[in-house]
């Protein structure tokens, strides 16, 4: 599984909407009705966190329909419902042709 986490280290409540892959092309892969501990939008306290997750072998497929092989940077964002975007400072590599158990 992949699990994303988000949390909201500052002094204020914010309303998230659900959070996306951002692919090295630019494109992004949604989460329309993500598996996850919360629904969205979603308003995220200060201090707290929430996170969504899917199936290894869900998002190597979509990569793949995509034309991704090997070692693949992926970013998770998420955007608040003032248009803010928040994104972690490095991007995590996903190999594609890797088999998980």
């Amino acid at each position: 599984m992949l699990f994303i986490k988000i949390a909201n280290p500052g002094n204020r409540t914010v309303t998230i909407d659900s959070p996306h892959i951002k692919l090295p092309d630019g494109k992004s892969i949604f989460f329309p009705e993500p598996m996850s501990d919360v629904t969205f939008p979603y308003e995220l306290k200060e201090g707290k966190n929430c996170r969504i997750w899917t199936e290894m072998d869900l998002l190597k497929r979509e990569l793949i329909e995509h034309g991704y092989t090997g070692n693949v940077n992926l970013k998770a964002r998420v955007e608040d419902r003032t248009g803010k975007l928040y994104k972690p400072k490095k991007p995590w590599k996903l190999n594609v042709e890797k088999k998980f158990d």
